[in-house]
């Protein structure tokens, strides 16, 4: 049995609960999104930067959706917003 998503990034990234459940609903909106989230995780980049990205960028997305705003600019913001926390630090995996 396999099992979500969005609960691989909750174990991968120790979100919280709340978290997951709004993650869960950019998952059903942008799948894409949620891969490449998963795809980040797997190849090494902090978990913890990553989990944080998270939970700043989940909440507002949410609202975002909310207020109506388009598809295509609130997955900007959140994997955007994911980018600039994960460069601003050393969160990226050694080359190989």
């Amino acid at each position: 049995m396999s099992t979500s998503i969005a609960r691989d990034i909750q174990r991968l990234a120790g979100l919280d609960e709340p978290s997951t459940t709004l993650l869960r609903s950019f998952d059903l909106e942008w799948r894409c999104g949620s891969r490449f989230i998963k795809t980040l995780l797997l190849a090494g980049y902090n978990p913890p930067i990553v989990g944080t990205a998270l939970t700043e960028a989940l909440p507002r997305y949410r609202r975002m959706c909310q207020l109506g705003i388009a598809d295509y600019e609130r997955l900007k913001f959140v994997l955007g917003h994911l980018y600039r926390r994960s460069s601003r630090s050393t969160s990226a995996p050694a080359p190989s």
